[in-house]
């Protein structure tokens, strides 16, 4: 199945062309969720509060805070704020890629990986999922259009990059 103006990859077993999102332990430099008073962990903490019964694992947004130059972890439910981007996060917003893939070293869930955006549709950073309960012979397609109507709630909230920022209570 073609989707719109969007390149989905299929990776079934991602042989070591995407890092996991889930490993290491917290570094110098990364704050934790907790502690994250901005809007965009405003957006992650209402999505997975929403939608904790569809066996959503993490939710992390990456994007190019305002005066810097390289894009990181900006909001995410794991104390892993500020962590510099893998080459598979930078991708996916600088060319508008699509990765969806099982893990080798954990095969029950999958991942997608789609470009965040704004409510305009611009892109503005790279939304990453990880749903569980997958089991191997399963359709990604359903866990694709999870997340796509995730950003897309999300996107509806943010008018801009800025916005992400913006502090909160």
């Amino acid at each position: 199945m073609k989707i719109p103006h969007v390149t989905l990859v299929l990776v079934t077993l991602a042989l070591g062309l995407v890092s996991s999102a889930l490993s290491g332990a917290e570094q110098p430099g990364w704050i934790n969720a907790a502690d994250n008073k901005i809007h965009a962990q405003k957006l992650v903490n209402e999505q997975m509060a929403k939608f904790k019964n569809i066996d959503i694992k993490f939710l992390g947004l990456h994007a190019v805070a305002p005066g810097e130059k390289e894009q990181k972890m900006i909001a995410c439910t794991h104390d892993r704020i500020n962590k510099p981007d893998s080459e598979d996060d930078y991708w996916v917003s600088q060319k508008h890629w699509t990765l969806v893939f099982q893990k080798l070293a954990e095969p029950e869930v999958i991942e997608v990986m789609i470009p965040l955006q704004d409510a305009s549709g611009n892109v503005i950073g790279t939304a990453c999922f990880i749903f569980k309960g997958f089991k191997t012979g399963d359709s990604e397609y359903p866990y694709y259009m999870r997340a796509v109507a995730m950003r897309n709630e999300m996107a509806r909230a943010t008018p801009s990059l800025a916005a992400l920022f913006q502090p909160i209570q």
